[in-house]
């Protein structure tokens, strides 16, 4: 529907006889504002300034927009207010009818929808690419701090095996230097909770052992910094618990790949009271 049928359609709601029809042929929807310069209120169409009727100066304000019949008389258009479009006039027209009204508008107001509609726009997207970067420095932020807590677990437990390394280093250089002494041996046996001699440990997944010498329910474990030696210590405060003669080891398959269940040489070290597993 063109603008021309919409202002067909409205002749029975106008109440325009036939004779008159012809004067609307030459219609335009207008908003008009006051001329501070000339206190007039005015707009344009087609290059020329448009006044109100007289007849019409009552019907027509400030910050008004109407669909107007115009009149050419010398350089100026005279405008008769046929329709005011306001919020009740646009709820009864139909969608066909409120483009076309639309597209008048857009045509004859461009140059001020315009700017009105980039500011908008403008604002929209800066909107929605604020709550994005936003979202993206949350998820991020978010995974630094992981890692942090990560490195820190890791820090942690690194200084505890270093200091736990250090003593058993120190009591290894204190045990070569006592003298030799024939009963010195079996006193140590008989007061060690173990026996001595190999046992047998088997690494039956990436971070698991099984023994059957694994008989207790809790165990402090300890692995050298190099990852060569392993020591599995019973203790009734122990972190390390102790299922059907296994023990679970977090982390060991980073310190030694594992490929399919390997035999690992260990011992009873009652020196260290607990087993000794080489794990290289």
């Amino acid at each position: 529907m063109d603008f021309y049928s919409l202002q067909k359609e409205l002749k029975d709601k106008w109440d325009i006889d036939d004779d008159s029809w012809d004067g609307l042929k030459n219609t335009a929807i207008l908003t008009f504002e006051r001329d501070a310069k000339n206190n007039n209120v005015l707009s344009k169409h087609a290059g020329r300034y448009v006044f109100r009727d007289k007849n019409h100066e009552d019907r027509i304000f400030e910050g008004e927009t109407w669909i107007c019949s115009l009149s050419l008389k010398g350089n100026y258009y005279f405008a008769k207010g046929l329709q005011r479009l306001d919020g009740s006039f646009m709820l009864e027209l139909k969608r066909e009818q409120m483009e076309d009204i639309a597209d008048a508008v857009w045509k004859g107001h461009r140059d001020k929808i315009e700017p009105i509609l980039e500011e908008k726009y403008k604002e929209v997207m800066k909107k929605a690419i604020g709550e994005k970067v936003a979202e993206a420095v949350g998820e991020k932020e978010s995974a630094i701090r992981d890692l942090n807590i990560q490195i820190e677990a890791l820090e942690q437990r690194d200084s505890e095996n270093r200091q736990i390394i250090a003593s058993l280093e120190e009591r290894a250089r204190t045990a070569e230097s006592r003298p030799e002494c024939p009963e010195e041996p079996a006193l140590r046996i008989s007061s060690s909770t173990f026996r001595v001699g190999r046992v047998s440990v088997e690494r039956t997944g990436p971070d698991e052992l099984y023994s059957n010498d694994f008989d207790r329910t809790r165990y402090f474990v300890h692995i050298s910094s190099d990852y060569r030696l392993l020591l599995v210590r019973p203790h009734d405060s122990g972190d390390v618990v102790c299922i059907d003669n296994r023990i679970m080891l977090n982390g060991l398959s980073m310190a030694l790949q594992f490929s399919s269940p390997t035999q690992l040489i260990s011992e009873y070290n009652p020196e260290y009271g607990g087993i000794l597993i080489h794990l290289r």
